[in-house]
């Protein structure tokens, strides 16, 4: 669920190119993927090293069609599961519990995430 105390900051956090974000094509049309994080927060009380990202998904145009928030751990020495980008859909991994959880957004984005993209506490 949206956070509104913990805003991203793409230009501090931005874990586009290292989570294999970036403009690609998916399906025949070109996307804009971003991910932008608040800060690696190591308090014990809230969050031990993960940092909670933004997953947002563009057109062309710069119209947005899903987002998405989660948690990386990037003190692993392994490193965050990058994003998973195939025809139908990209597969991100959230580790907010003692495993990775991993979430789906369908591609093209579906109504349900056009929405959700807008009005953040929907997602």
């Amino acid at each position: 669920m949206y956070d509104f105390f913990h805003q991203t900051d793409c230009e501090q956090y931005n874990y586009t190119e290292k989570l294999n974000g970036g403009v690609k094509e998916i399906g025949g049309k070109k996307y804009h993927i971003s991910i932008c994080g608040t800060g690696v927060s190591d308090s014990h009380f809230f969050g031990e090293g993960l940092d909670r990202v933004q997953l947002t998904v563009t057109d062309e145009q710069g119209s947005v069609l899903a987002r998405r928030y989660y948690k990386i751990l990037l003190d692993d020495t392994l490193g965050h599961r990058p994003l998973e980008i195939n025809q139908n859909s990209i597969n991100y991994f959230d580790d907010s519990d003692s495993y990775s959880e991993q979430g789906t957004i369908s591609m093209p984005p579906t109504i349900r995430d056009w929405i959700g993209a807008r009005v953040p506490i929907l997602n």
